[in-house]
């Protein structure tokens, strides 16, 4: 048995996770490591049986994470070793003449110091990205770094041509200073 992604399913690996993205309806499905890893075998053509050897993860787990693509609507088995043409949007005429994206917001976080303990922020429940700009997981967490810095990095981002910077301070109550400096 093989899996591939659906035709309209990318997947988009990281360094330390990945993702599958839906481009038809723009959703994002994040992914650790190790499934990321598993996803790329069968993305080059691995039958699921070769992928358990390459990988060592035992078959229930790698049929569980293939089940719950299936139930997404991400991909699907094949019985033989398939090509499968991923979808493109745009006009054919335009082959390969993909513009990088241009880049407009950014999101900094001045300190990763915060004492509040949202829901959706509990090391339990801790998504996979937690809050926009929140750094109150990072490996990081501990650097922070001066005004001048600050002003720097901002005075760089105006030239680089983003027209939005959002500001999180952690705790703002704390804070507070370090943004009316800005």
């Amino acid at each position: 048995m093989y899996y591939y992604l659906n035709p309209e399913c990318y997947l988009i690996p990281g360094v330390r996770q990945g993702a599958i993205y839906d481009i038809i309806n723009g959703n994002v499905f994040a992914m650790d490591e190790e499934c990321t890893k598993l996803i790329a075998l069968f993305e080059m053509g691995k039958s699921v049986c070769e992928v358990q050897r390459i990988s060592g993860i035992l078959l229930k787990k790698i049929n569980l994470l293939l089940q719950e693509l299936t139930k997404n609507d991400l991909g699907k088995y094949y019985s033989e070793r398939t090509f499968i043409k991923k979808l493109t949007l745009g006009s054919p005429l335009e082959k390969n003449t993909r513009k990088p994206p241009i880049l407009t917001r950014a999101y900094i976080a001045i300190s990763g110091d915060c004492k509040f303990h949202c829901w959706y922020c509990d090391k339990d429940m801790l998504r996979s990205l937690g809050c926009l700009g929140c750094s109150k997981h990072s490996v990081s967490k501990n650097l922070e770094l001066d005004i001048d810095t600050w002003k720097k990095i901002i005075s760089q981002l105006k030239r680089y041509g983003f027209k939005e910077i959002y500001i999180d301070a952690g705790d703002l109550n704390d804070n507070n200073y370090k943004i009316n400096i800005i």
